[in-house]
């Protein structure tokens, strides 16, 4: 499955995470994301504490052996 242009806000309220492409395969048990990025959510670029903000740029990012098949017990 390929999703195009996703956005996660991350459960810390000060970033979000932006991913161009996403790629995720049960058959070859595989997560990639193409243009990765890790940023203060823009809403808070005022954030009194700017240490705690990070920016991250990957042009991809894969994971393997993710287990998508995992049934519960």
């Amino acid at each position: 499955m390929d999703i195009k242009g996703s956005r996660v806000y991350l459960g810390d309220d000060l970033h979000i995470i932006v991913g161009e492409e996403v790629s995720v395969s049960s058959f070859k048990d595989e997560l990639i994301v193409r243009n990765l990025s890790i940023q203060p959510r823009t809403d808070l670029l005022a954030n009194p504490n700017p240490e705690k903000l990070l920016r991250v740029d990957l042009t991809e990012f894969s994971i393997e052996e993710v287990d998508l098949k995992k049934t519960s017990k």
